[in-house]
């Protein structure tokens, strides 16, 4: 059987695909599979053996190269390799190819809105009900998107279905020792909040910024904020940060790599987690898998994603300046938040994930 996908791979937002088809493909040695990528990504990913990587021509770069590829070129690929079924996670799909086709959707920005425009919001956004159509299957990674996403195409309800995804190893619980290191690098030997901005969640760090000051008014405390740069610039964040009263206590770290961002997680005394509208990718998840609290966004989507593994607040400077306030005094709270968030996470893992991906591409293939 050979099994197609097409995915990108971005700093910003990880693939989910590619990890997945890393561990079945592995396990599936008789099979194929043939990844179709961007050519300067080409040099950027290791697969098996049984995995065939073709370039992307032309490239995709706009909504009408995506239609021109998905539509034109790609059915032609897919019967000359004589493919089984084709998966996506561009949120597109062929409407002209004939085998079973599976669209692996990663979050709602793909989808478009005004906040949080997707690279390909428009095309996806306009030509979405039909891809709908097109499509075997869709696979969300979140279960309340399945209600969403539902909601707004009724014709998904018997063809969507949810399936998690993994967290990176190098997010993990430092000894005290390492820990104490880590604080020196990052925040000049003070404990610290961390937020992550990222050009999803930019929007919202003005208001993390006013959080701290009521945070920093009321206890008097020497904790700083420690601010992840992801795909941005400190100026793209928070514009005026240079009149910012405690602008001596707010730093900036740029992702450099995995496992240099896992170290920075791993030592904050708690993750401010306010999202937006993405889902995969979930820092929040990242932080409880650091053993690190979580103080996030208070609306159903958040709530189902974390259970009662989080603090939750209204999205502004009062509601977050409290939690934060809250965890900063009581430890024993702070350790049930953490042990919550343990046990969370656990379920979190590419190899379960991808035992569930694999099933659905064995429901739809063409045998």
């Amino acid at each position: 059987m050979t099994i197609a996908a097409h995915f990108f791979l971005s700093k910003e937002q990880p693939s989910f695909l590619f990890p997945c088809l890393q561990i079945i493909a592995r396990q599936n040695p008789g099979d194929t599979f043939i990844i179709f990528i961007d050519p300067q990504q080409q040099g950027n990913i290791s697969l098996p053996a049984n995995c065939m990587l073709i370039p992307v021509s032309p490239a995709i770069k706009n909504g009408l190269l995506m239609h021109y590829w998905y539509n034109f070129k790609l059915p032609a690929l897919l019967k000359k390799y004589n493919v089984s079924a084709f998966i996506s996670e561009t949120g597109a799909c062929s409407m002209r190819a004939v085998i079973p086709q599976a669209i692996v959707i990663k979050d709602l920005v793909m989808l478009g809105n005004k906040k949080n425009p997707g690279v390909f919001a428009t095309y996806i956004k306009r030509f979405f009900p039909r891809f709908v159509q097109s499509a075997a299957t869709v696979i969300v990674t979140e279960e309340f998107m399945v209600t969403k996403l539902s909601g707004r195409y009724p014709p998904l309800s018997n063809k969507i279905s949810s399936c998690r995804y993994g967290l990176p190893a190098a997010y993990r619980q430092v000894e005290p020792e390492e820990h104490t290191g880590l604080l020196d690098e990052f925040a000049g030997g003070y404990e610290y909040f961390l937020a992550e901005c990222t050009v999803h969640t930019k929007h919202g760090m003005l208001t993390i910024l006013k959080a701290y000051s009521l945070f920093k008014k009321r206890l008097k405390s020497g904790i700083r904020l420690v601010i992840l740069l992801r795909g941005t610039t400190p100026g793209s964040c928070i514009p005026d940060f240079k009149n910012y009263k405690y602008r001596s206590e707010v730093s900036f770290v740029s992702h450099r790599s995995d496992d240099h961002t896992a170290l920075l997680f791993a030592a904050a005394y708690a993750f401010l987690c306010f999202p937006g509208d993405t889902t995969f990718y979930n820092a929040g998840l990242f932080a409880m898998q650091a053993h690190v609290p979580v103080i996030s966004s208070d609306n159903p989507d958040t709530r189902l994603i974390f259970g009662e593994a989080a603090l939750f607040s209204a999205p502004d400077e009062k509601g977050i300046a409290a939690n934060m306030m809250l965890i900063y005094k009581d430890e024993n709270l702070r350790n049930e938040v953490i042990n919550k968030g343990s046990q969370l996470v656990s379920s979190y893992t590419w190899h379960n994930t991808a035992e569930r991906l694999w099933q659905t591409i064995l429901s739809i293939s063409r045998d």
